[in-house]
């Protein structure tokens, strides 16, 4: 009798232990399923992720070649200031050497 409690102890054991097995083989097999769901997200945000920064790329590069045509632009009209101020002591010089020159012949 004792014999027959012993083993019906045991095929309980052994039965709650198939149980745990049976668990832990289900959640090793979500977990492996999630960690697959987790590459396919990956897989699939990968690419927005690098179109995202394309676009800021190229934004950037659009805003560098405004700043670019700006200075561009500041630094043509400034030359042509400094040479119509250039000019113009030139001709105040050249025409106060000629005053001078009327003035006092050689």
């Amino acid at each position: 009798m004792a014999a027959h409690i012993n083993s019906k102890g045991i095929h309980n054991a052994l039965g709650g232990i198939r149980t745990s097995a049976n668990n832990l083989a289900a959640h090793a097999s979500k977990l492996n399923k999630q960690q697959l769901n987790f590459e396919e997200i990956l897989q699939q945000e990968q690419p927005k992720s690098i179109n995202i920064h394309l676009q800021n790329s190229q934004k950037q590069l659009k805003n560098l070649f405004k700043d670019i045509e700006n200075s561009k632009e500041a630094i043509i009209k400034n030359t042509y200031i400094d040479t119509a101020n250039i000019i113009a002591k030139l001709r105040q010089e050249a025409i106060t050497m000629y005053d001078i020159t009327l003035k006092n012949p050689l």
